[in-house]
C-alpha cells in the first residue's frame, strides 16, 4: 500500500545533457506497527512495461538530451501530483495530537480506535478525498462524508457539523477532530464509519500505540 513519495536527485555521471541530473521517486510504504516502512528506489524515466511499483528499476543515463527533458519533466509533474494527492502524518504524531485535544477516552473510544480508523479509512493520509457512488464525498484522515456532516457545494448536504469540507484536510487537523466529536456523540459512535465497523470493532487495537510517547 501506497504510504507517500518523495523527490530527489541523483548523480547521472553519464549523462548526455551537462550538468543535467536524474529524477527519482522515492516510494514509501505503509507503516504500520506491524510492517515499517520500506523506502523503495523507483525510477521512472524509462519504466520498464509492467513492472510493480514496489520493484525498484536503476537509471539508465542513456537518453537523448531531449528524451532526457522530457522525462525529468514528466518526473516532475509525477512527484507533484503525489505530494499534492498524499499528505501523511506519522501514526505517533496524530496519537499525541488527538491525546492533547481529549480524544482518548472521548465517548468511551481509545486512541487506539482512533488510530485504527485513521489508517483504515485514510491510511494516515490527511489530504484524502474520494468520491462515493452516490456523488458525495469524504474527506480527509476519517473520511468525513459530504451528505451528512459538512458541506463541499456539489451536493445537498445537512452539514451537522456546520463546516467547509475543505477545512477537514487541513493539517491542524482542529476541524476535524470537532466534527469526529460530533459525530461519535450521536447514535451509533463510531459504527457510523463502515470500515471502523468491519475492522477495528471488537478486537485488539493496543498495538496501534505502539513506541509512541504522549508527554
Amino acid at each position: 500500500m501506497l504510504f507517500g513519495a518523495h523527490c530527489f536527485l541523483g548523480n547521472c555521471a553519464h549523462s548526455p545533457v551537462p550538468g543535467l541530473r536524474s529524477m527519482y521517486l522515492l516510494v514509501l510504504t505503509d507503516s504500520t506497527p506491524d510492517f515499517p516502512a520500506h523506502h523503495k528506489l523507483l525510477s521512472i524515466s524509462n519504466p520498464p512495461a509492467n513492472i510493480p511499483h514496489t520493484e525498484p528499476q536503476a537509471l539508465g543515463c542513456t537518453l537523448s538530451p531531449t528524451r532526457m527533458r522530457r522525462t525529468l519533466l514528466l518526473s516532475l509533474v509525477v512527484c507533484l501530483v503525489n505530494i499534492h494527492q498524499a499528505e501523511i502524518i506519522d501514526r505517533c504524531a496524530l496519537a499525541k495530537l488527538l491525546h492533547q485535544e481529549d480524544m482518548d477516552g472521548f465517548e468511551g473510544y481509545s486512541l487506539s480506535d482512533w488510530l485504527c480508523l485513521a489508517f483504515v479509512e485514510s491510511n494516515f493520509n490527511i489530504s484524502k478525498v474520494n468520491e462515493n457512488a452516490d456523488g458525495s464525498f469524504d474527506y480527509g484522515i476519517f473520511q468525513i462524508n459530504s451528505h451528512y456532516w459538512c458541506t463541499d457545494h456539489q451536493s445537498h448536504s445537512e452539514n451537522i457539523c456546520h463546516l467547509e469540507c475543505q477545512e477537514l484536510l487541513s493539517p491542524n487537523l482542529l476541524s476535524t477532530i470537532r466534527c469526529a466529536k460530533i459525530i461519535v456523540s450521536g447514535t451509533g459512535g463510531m459504527k457510523n464509519w463502515a470500515a471502523w465497523r468491519m475492522h477495528c470493532s471488537d478486537r485488539p487495537l493496543s498495538y496501534w500505540m505502539t513506541g509512541c510517547h504522549l508527554g
